[in-house]
């Protein structure tokens, strides 16, 4: 950016630390420099004007609802359904096409060895695949 505007570095990087630092973030609905000095800055745009005493636990409620609804959303997503696999069982590997221009992946047979993880299984070949990539028989 500094190259841009023929500026130096340093005034450019005051400009944009000055600018974060005034502008209100969405959440919180309050600027960081309010958050962490309890007071606004004064910038070109600011009227001189006695600044309002912060009301930390409306911002401290705020982002907490936020926090719960995006909690509530993230985990209310459907999660993939995946196989339920044993050692023994015969599944079909995704194997990515390593020829340029097929688009569709072959599909290998092997043999689970062991559960490794809740969706990782180890197969007979040494190799450890997720079951988002495995298929049964």
């Amino acid at each position: 950016m500094a190259y841009v505007t023929h500026r130096r570095t340093a005034d450019t990087v005051k400009d944009f630390l000055m600018t974060y630092r005034s502008t209100p973030h969405c959440v919180p609905g309050a600027t960081p420099s309010l958050l962490l000095h309890g007071r606004t800055l004064r910038t070109k745009l600011h009227p001189p004007v006695a600044s309002r005493p912060v009301n930390d636990r409306a911002i401290r409620e705020k982002v907490t609802r936020r926090q719960e609804y995006l909690r509530r959303y993230v985990s209310g997503k459907k999660k993939r359904n995946l196989p339920h696999l044993s050692a023994g069982d015969v599944v079909y590997t995704r194997q990515p096409s390593s020829a340029k221009g097929h688009s569709r992946p072959s599909w290998q047979p092997t043999i689970i060895q062991s559960q490794v993880r809740e969706a990782t299984y180890r197969m007979a070949d040494g190799r450890v695949w997720n079951a988002s990539n495995l298929a049964r028989r």
